[in-house]
């Protein structure tokens, strides 16, 4: 068939068609259909005839069951569907009734936070009204940016406070000197404590006192300091006054000649002041306060202060010593007093023959306890500490103890050490007796000799030792000199090379008498005598002014008697000179010196350096003994 093709396409023809071809194919499939039907019960010849036109019409009817049985089993699914998702769906509506129930009844909150919905152009925008934003509105939250200042991290964000800093910069650079009591910062005293090198370890510790004026101490006490013409406190009374009072233990090492008798006098009087007075009937329980110092020469000092203090409360005190008759002593402690200084040998033997007892003795002084040990006494210290009450002894347990010590209803014991060095002994005693004591250290180790000039000098013989010294005492510092040796028969000795240059002297050694020693000491401190020839006895404690030159004649064969002899020069805070004599047979001192030596700067013979002994410890007695604190 021809076929205009602008026609053909200009009436949709390829269209038209293809609904004409679709409408025939149809037509042919239910032609087809009602063939299939009307043979489906047909003879077995396959031919339709007119005899089975009724059958055709019982086949049609058939056709019309088959259909609605379709029909029926369409809607039988309808219903399972109907019954499977009905439940489903009534369940879903429960819970969004029982959630609603829940929102009214029990005040929770629907979830209506904002969502977030794809705007023009990649942007996001909020489904909230435009009339809500009020960012265009004047906030000073939102104008001024909070400039965020981390607590950690680096750089300059890294735990800076800028107004912290600032604020700082605008406090005016005052130092403490210039500062009244109540302006007095944390930092001030610090920089307090460091300028009087004072440390302090055992917890919160009292601040120092400044000065006698601005201290809280009684009348009583500061009418004694006026009239002893002390201008000011020494560093070891700043810190040691406050805590003793406080009525806290104390464990002090502090340098010699710095005023430690002083610095546990004034504490312990104040102590006693608190106390009841004694009567007839309570001075038979003894007194309220011990002092043990390890010499005799010692005691009568600590005897002499005390007594300085303790005239202007009215108090008795009592000195127990060696070389003195014990019942004169007895029948000084029978007359009652508040203080007994004693060494610690006559003072158990006062315990043992019940000359005393100390059932109200609460307040307890060990000054030098390591010369006490050294010298034998760790048995009669003990002994003495165990005949104090017991009942009284603070707790171990540090917070229980704190508290004690500020209960005003019951007196506990106050336990004061002084020590220059720590041997394991002194450590048990304090450990065993002390309750959370604070330890008071003033200066460093070697601190007293770095004012003291030492000079050592090698010598060969005793003639040359007497040579040497006869040039020292000529060509040296002016007196008074005190000079050292290790055994008696050398003080008379070296007194005849004296004699011999005109040099007046007086002896100080354990084989005199009582009278006599104290002769000997009181003759040197009134500068009647040039020179003091001593044995060791007087190495510790004793004060003399204004010594000037110590020579070690014999130098003795530890570190720790070596730094206490000097240390009789150059007291609380003056200079002086130290000199002394060593040979090759005194090994045992060489390696502590030289350290001592070099720590201090001062010069190390070339002898000393090439000795084997002065680089190997072991030769040294003392090497393995506790630092020794100065």
């Amino acid at each position: 068939m021809n076929v205009d093709p602008v026609q053909f396409f200009s009436n949709g023809g390829l269209k038209q068609e293809n609904r004409q071809d679709k409408d025939r194919d149809k037509d042919h499939r239910d032609r087809r259909d009602r063939y299939d039907d009307r043979d489906y019960d047909r003879h077995d010849d396959r031919r339709y005839d007119r005899n089975d036109r009724y059958d055709d019409r019982d086949r049609r009817d058939r056709y019309d069951d088959r259909r609605d049985r379709r029909n029926d089993h369409h809607d039988r699914y309808d219903d399972r569907d109907r019954r499977v998702f009905e439940p489903i769906n009534g369940k879903r509506e429960r819970e969004e009734e029982l959630r609603d129930i829940q929102y009214d009844y029990l005040g929770l909150k629907k979830d209506e936070s904002k969502k977030k919905i794809k705007g023009e152009k990649g942007k996001f925008i909020f489904d909230w009204d435009a009339s809500e934003d009020t960012s265009s509105d004047y906030n000073e939250l939102y104008s001024k940016k909070y400039d965020i200042q981390p607590q950690f991290g680096h750089g300059t964000f890294g735990g800076y406070d800028r107004h912290q800093l600032a604020s700082k910069k605008d406090l005016p650079d005052t130092h403490w000197s210039k500062k009244q009591l109540r302006d007095m910062t944390k930092r001030d005293w610090h920089i307090f404590k460091e300028d009087f090198n004072i440390s302090t370890k055992g917890g919160v510790v009292p601040n120092p006192i400044r000065s006698w004026q601005e201290s809280s101490l009684p009348r009583q006490v500061l009418d004694a300091v006026r009239h002893l013409g002390y201008e000011k406190p020494s560093p070891i009374q700043m810190q040691s006054i406050p805590v003793s009072v406080s009525g806290r233990d104390i464990l002090g090492i502090a340098e010699t000649g710095s005023g430690k008798t002083c610095a546990f006098v004034i504490p312990m009087c104040i102590y006693i002041s608190k106390q009841p007075r004694l009567t007839k009937e309570t001075e038979a329980e003894g007194p309220y306060a011990v002092v043990m110092a390890p010499t005799r020469e010692l005691v009568q000092q600590i005897e002499k202060e005390t007594r300085n203090f303790a005239q202007f409360y009215g108090f008795r005190v009592v000195s127990l010593v060696g070389g003195q008759p014990i019942e004169e002593q007895a029948y000084q402690l029978g007359k009652g007093c508040e203080i007994v200084v004693a060494t610690p040998g006559r003072l158990n033997d006062c315990l043992q023959k019940r000359y005393l007892v100390l059932n109200q003795c609460n307040y307890i002084v060990l000054d030098e306890a390591d010369m006490m040990i050294n010298l034998g006494f760790e048995s009669q210290v003990t002994s003495v500490l165990d005949a104090m009450p017991s009942t009284n002894l603070k707790s171990e347990n540090e917070e229980l103890a704190e508290r004690q010590e500020t209960d005003r209803e019951r007196v506990y014991r106050t336990t004061i050490l002084f020590s220059a060095t720590m041997p394991p002994q002194v450590e048990q005693i304090a450990k065993k007796y002390l309750r959370r004591p604070c330890t008071i250290t003033i200066g460093e180790a070697g601190k007293v000799v770095d004012r003291i000039r030492q000079t050592v000098i090698f010598v060969k013989s005793e003639n040359d030792k007497k040579e040497h010294l006869v040039q020292l005492i000529k060509d040296g510092p002016p007196p008074p000199i005190i000079i050292f040796v290790n055994k008696k028969k050398h003080c008379e000795n070296i007194g005849a090379v004296l004699e011999e240059c005109g040099v007046s002297y007086t002896i100080l050694h354990g084989g005199r008498s009582q009278e006599q020693r104290e002769a000997a000491l009181d003759n040197f401190k009134k500068k009647n005598s040039d020179v003091l020839i001593a044995t060791g006895v007087a190495s510790r404690g004793i004060h003399v002014d204004g010594v000037t030159h110590v020579i070690n004649f014999d130098i003795p064969n530890n570190i720790e008697d070596y730094t206490h002899r000097i240390g009789r020069t150059g007291r609380a805070g003056s200079s002086g000179l130290a000199t002394s004599f060593i040979s090759d047979k005194d090994t045992e001192i060489m390696y502590d010196l030289k350290n001592i030596l070099t720590a201090t700067n001062n010069i190390v013979p070339i002898e000393l350096l090439k000795n084997p002994a002065s680089s190997n410890s072991s030769k040294s007695k003392d090497s393995n003994k506790s630092v020794i604190f100065k």
